[in-house]
């Protein structure tokens, strides 16, 4: 049993193609919310330790809204990125298990395309769909990416471990990530955190931190906590929980 030290609390917007909308307007969508979270960024005038903070899911929103936004604005991106207060992932959208090598490809080259702009990636996140294909492990570590984050739905199928917990995955030809296989990211708006329901996230995160101690399976000091749900627009309430905690 571990005694957890720190709780992570990850804002992100779940990245759901046609689930809410269609996926015209769901994918303009998630364009506009890159310059929403620049302008909350920009906004918040708090210390640093309780800043506005934001990790994008998916990298095909940062993608499009690096294709029309002007130098200015790329440079914003960047330095945002640089001072750890946003974070942008390399998967390209939540996938299924079908993609071919093909299809891993072009997926995967337009993280070069992120690091051209300046934005340092290193994880993938990839939230709801359960299973993602053996491939990804190679196609991950080709593309300079070891840590794959993923965001099971338990009503859709049964994961491999009990949710959370950590393990290395290796694919075909013995490359290796490691995955943290957290819990299902609508936990953020059912607890109330998304929303900044002081009470109900107080309750919900600390009786998350107590069961994971009381687990034997559960080595780490760690709690990661997701503040996200389908397609939503971005806003700091999460940021009155992490202030009361």
């Amino acid at each position: 049993m571990a005694v957890i030290r720190r709780v992570l609390l990850v804002a992100h917007t779940h990245h759901d193609v046609g689930y809410t909308n269609s996926p015209r307007i769901v994918d303009d969508q998630h364009r506009r919310i890159v310059a929403e979270v620049l302008r909350l960024c920009a906004a918040d005038r708090r210390p640093d330790a309780e800043r506005f903070r934001w990790t994008f899911e998916v990298a095909r929103p940062v993608l499009r809204f690096l294709a029309t936004a002007d130098a200015s604005d790329v440079e914003r991106l960047r330095r945002l990125v640089a001072e750890g207060r946003v974070a942008v992932t390399g998967g390209y959208l939540n996938m299924t298990q079908l993609p071919s090598d093909a299809e891993f490809g072009a997926a995967y080259d337009a993280v070069g395309l992120l690091r051209a702009a300046g934005l340092p990636v290193r994880s993938q996140q990839h939230g709801d769909v359960n299973g993602i294909a053996w491939g990804t492990v190679e196609a991950m570590r080709r593309a300079g990416m070891s840590r794959l984050v993923m965001a099971l739905n338990p009503d859709h199928g049964r994961a491999p471990y009990e949710q959370p917990t950590g393990f290395w995955w290796e694919g075909q030809a013995g490359a290796r990530v490691f995955v943290w296989l957290s819990t299902h990211y609508g936990v953020g708006e059912q607890w109330g955190i998304v929303d900044g329901d002081v009470a109900a996230a107080e309750g919900h995160i600390a009786a998350f931190v107590e069961r994971l101690e009381a687990r034997e399976d559960y080595p780490y000091d760690i709690a990661v906590v997701h503040a996200a749900n389908d397609n939503r627009w971005p806003t700091p309430l999460f940021l009155d929980v992490v202030r009361h905690w």
